[in-house]
């Protein structure tokens, strides 16, 4: 787990914090296939920043919209 976090651009340092968890996680919600293991890695990863911000911003902006 933790190299295929790496080769998809994950820092060495998160991948080895958080490669056991997230097989343990798989393991326990049967993320068994290599296509939701993907799916599941890249939300991961998007919502997170690659694994570097674990809360989330809470100070949302408006846009306004250009008329």
């Amino acid at each position: 787990m933790i190299e295929k976090l790496i080769d998809a651009g994950v820092h060495p340092t998160q991948a080895r914090t958080f490669g056991d968890p997230l097989k343990a996680a798989m393991a326990l919600y049967d993320i068994s296939t290599a296509t939701r293991q993907a799916a599941f890695v890249a939300q991961l990863m998007v919502e997170s920043t690659r694994f570097t911000k674990l809360e989330e911003d809470l100070f949302y902006k408006t846009e306004t919209a250009a008329c």
